[in-house]
């Protein structure tokens, strides 16, 4: 009998393949036996533990294989005539996915332009972007969806949202961590504020309604930043605020708003304070005598067209009779009598607050009137004679006269400036044509 020499003829053969997984090589020969096997990497004789079993067999299982397995190996088979060395076979590891920077959130304002990337290691790396779940495909504005740099041109609200990419290669892929796109708005100003004409004395109010992120207010008067002082609220905040307006505050007002992404100016509009009434001239008390023409002025300013109500004690007057100019700056009350005498008092009205005038009194001097005239007297000598009157009027004044005579008080006469004359002790030299002229203030 002839012992056979060992005879490889299969190879042991190359082996690419995944980490994780389990790498096997395998030799076949001929030869006569007893054969003893002795596994190698890189010339190093191996031996069972760990990740390696069947060292001293016809087939090697390396498992769960990694980089650090990678290399080559080769097998010594002895027989019982000869051993023989096979030819090295490589172990090559392709590399799992692995993501070792994740890509990060980001906020910008619209308009410009976001990037979210990602870094990984592994064998034969490809890339697809997602944005909520949803595969991204390259457009005019997205670039970059199949690489690890993911590029959104002119961000807008409607670009909002989780991006994350998944990172496929030879082995297993691996997902990245979701990464959010918040996209901040530039102030956009919806709805401008008004001009405001308004009385003095009220409150001025202006708003402005504006769209933005991170959004602050100041408004200003003539291009002058206001703050909250005095009258003035809300310099500051989307709605100003003017309490207790008046003329000083006349201009123009507007509103700078600021916001993450910009700066943008509102319309310039008026404030225009209408003035209340305010009575410059008072009409005055007015004393004359009766079946004159009384008058009384007025002189007022404030934003009209103004209107003018005269009253009586209270009571509105109206034209008519001897009344004129009720509804005027000057009251006129013609042929007066005592029936005119009150007080009299204006009101004017304007656009905004109205006023009363002060009261005015008219006081009516009466004309003289004899309401008893003198009478005859025919007595004895050494009597006393009188003589009285009778009279109405303002500021009486009396003369007694004999004839065309003044007389005076001295000897028997006396009260010739009165009301009554008193002749003593009579005698005919007294005897004639007694009258009395009485003066007053308007006749």
């Amino acid at each position: 009998n002839v012992n056979d020499n060992i005879v490889i003829t299969g190879q042991p053969v190359n082996v690419t393949q995944c980490e994780g997984t389990n790498a096997v090589f395998t030799v076949v020969h001929t030869g006569t036996g007893p054969v003893t096997y002795q596994w190698r990497k890189g010339g190093v004789a191996l031996t069972d533990g760990g990740k390696i079993s069947g060292s001293s067999t016809a087939t090697l299982t390396v498992s769960n294989i990694a980089t650090a397995e990678e290399g080559s190996y080769d097998v010594i088979v002895a027989g019982l005539c000869s051993t023989v060395t096979s030819g090295a076979a490589t172990l090559g590891v392709d590399d799992n996915v692995a993501i070792t920077v994740q890509p990060i959130n980001v906020t910008q304002c619209e308009g410009t332009t976001a990037m979210f990337s990602v870094t990984a290691t592994g064998t034969g790396l490809s890339y697809q972007w997602r944005k909520d779940g949803a595969n991204l495909s390259n457009t005019p504005a997205i670039s970059g969806v199949y690489t690890n740099t993911l590029t959104i041109n002119n961000i807008q609200t409607a670009n909002e949202g989780t991006y994350d990419v998944v990172v496929s290669g030879t082995c297993v892929p691996a997902t990245s961590a979701g990464a959010v796109l918040a996209v901040d708005d530039k102030p956009v100003i919806t709805l401008q504020p008004a001009s405001v004409v308004q009385c003095e004395g009220t409150a001025a109010i202006y708003s402005v309604t504006a769209t933005g992120t991170g959004l602050s207010y100041q408004w200003r008067k003539g291009g002058v930043n206001l703050s909250d002082l005095g009258d003035i609220s809300g310099a500051t905040t989307a709605t100003l605020t003017i309490n207790n307006i008046e003329t000083a505050d006349e201009g123009s007002y507007d509103v700078i708003v600021t916001g993450t992404c910009g700066t943008v100016t509102s319309s310039v509009v008026q404030l225009t304070v209408d003035d209340n009434v305010v009575i410059t001239v008072q009409p005055v008390d007015v004393t004359q005598c009766e079946g004159t023409l009384a008058s009384f002025t007025v002189s007022a300013t404030g934003t009209g067209p103004l209107t003018y109500r005269w009253r009586k004690n209270g009571v509105n007057l109206s034209d008519g009779g001897n009344i004129t100019g009720s509804l005027t700056t000057n009251l006129r009350i013609s042929n007066i009598s005592t029936a005119d005498e009150a007080t009299y008092t204006v009101v004017v009205t304007g656009k905004c607050v109205g006023e009363t005038s002060a009261g005015a009194l008219l006081n009516v001097d009466d004309k003289v009137v004899i309401t008893v005239q003198p009478v005859a007297v025919t007595q004895c000598e050494g009597t006393i004679a009188t003589f009285s009157v009778t009279a109405t009027g303002t500021n009486l004044l009396y003369q007694w006269r004999k004839g065309a005579v003044n007389l005076v008080d001295g000897g028997d006469i006396s009260g010739a400036t009165t009301a009554t004359l008193t002749i003593n002790n009579i005698e005919t030299a007294d005897e004639g044509m007694y009258y009395v002229v009485i003066t007053g203030k308007c006749s």
